[in-house]
């Protein structure tokens, strides 16, 4: 049978039909009109000739509307002679699972902001606790002669081992946890693992901007300490 080519389509396809070439198998798309044509047909138990094709796929503005009239002409009889037949929306699936995925968002990004909060806090009462128990120490060398330059420096020192210190274990946990999930994830099947070094890069940079944004605000007290009081008071 001679098929005559109108338009050969590479990128865009209608709904449904994919344009790769698998097995040596080519897509065709044809109009309505050319299905008695170009498909086989068979006669059912009545003796009543049935055009057999696999797949229809329409497209429709109201695909709601669409679905229930295909469906209510399919279930009187009157396609196919008693063929199987059944109907997808495809359009209702999709809109499931965008709701779906949306919820997922919701809670994994509430949960993420959850658990970022309550470290921000723990890193904040950890470091303004540790600053307030040494603003004697802190007086004393202030009295041996350290200047403030010195005294920023030897913060700065131990802001970057905070942060360091705690990339230098969650890192590593985290590239675990990470494999772990995808090797679930990926049931035995060969996905390609993709490195979350934009996860990694964004944590370790908003690591180092909570310790210093926190060792900063617990500067500021111990800064406007006298240090003779502060020597005289061992409870501060």
């Amino acid at each position: 049978m001679d098929i005559k080519f109108g338009k050969v389509m590479n990128k865009t396809m209608p709904l449904g039909a994919s344009s790769s070439v698998w097995n040596g198998d080519i897509t065709i798309l044809l109009p309505y009109s050319a299905i008695p044509e170009m498909f086989s047909t068979y006669s059912d138990m009545s003796g009543k000739v049935v055009t057999y094709a696999s797949i229809f796929h329409v497209r429709a503005e109201n695909h709601a509307k669409a679905y229930e009239e295909i469906t209510k002409y399919l279930s009187n009889g009157e396609f196919g002679g008693g063929a199987s037949s059944s109907v997808y929306d495809e359009s209702e699936a999709r809109e499931s699972e965008r709701t779906l995925l949306l919820v997922i968002d919701i809670f994994s990004y509430g949960f993420i902001i959850l658990i970022s909060l309550i470290s921000v806090a723990n890193v904040f009462n950890t470091i303004s606790t540790n600053i307030n128990l040494r603003r004697q120490e802190f007086a004393m060398l202030k009295s041996v002669g350290m200047s403030g330059k010195g005294f920023q420096k030897m913060m700065n020192y131990e802001c970057a081992l905070y942060g360091l210190k705690g990339i230098l274990y969650g890192v590593p946990v985290s590239c675990l946890i990470s494999w772990f999930m995808y090797s679930v994830m990926a049931g035995g099947e060969d996905l390609g693992y993709i490195f979350p070094w934009q996860g990694i890069l964004i944590s370790s940079v908003s690591v180092f901007l909570v310790v210093f944004a926190t060792m900063l605000y617990s500067m500021r007290k111990v800064k406007k300490d006298n240090t003779i009081e502060a020597l005289r008071n061992e409870n501060i």
